[in-house]
């Protein structure tokens, strides 16, 4: 997907995952570290940097953190949306709702 076809926002991909995952976004927003604000912050990080046409200094500034943040999401959202349960069903929806037309291997929800 190039830059240039990306038709959603930070805004809006936040919005689906606090939905999604049942999180508020000043939660998102926050410093708060467990896991059920950690996960779908990442989750916002890597959806938001592919989805967007925003840089990826944007997409983490967007929810008050570094682009380091984004890195190290990409890196650990694979695997959670492989093997961690409370993980994959959210993020899931999250694709769908964001890329409807796509045809999602529930196998593996990332593409790199």
């Amino acid at each position: 997907m190039s830059k240039s076809t990306k038709k959603h926002t930070r805004s809006s991909i936040l919005r689906i995952v606090c939905e999604e995952f049942g999180v508020q976004s000043k939660h998102i927003k926050g410093k708060s570290r467990p896991e059920k604000i950690a996960h779908p912050r990442m989750a916002y990080l890597v959806l938001a940097y592919q989805y967007t046409p925003e840089p990826m200094v944007s997409v983490s500034k967007f929810v008050n953190k570094d682009h380091g943040c984004v890195i190290n999401a990409q890196e650990k959202v694979p695997a959670l949306a492989d093997t961690y349960r409370p993980f994959i069903g959210p993020f899931l929806r999250c694709l769908h709702r964001i890329d409807p037309d796509r045809d999602w291997d529930q196998d593996h929800p990332i593409r790199r």
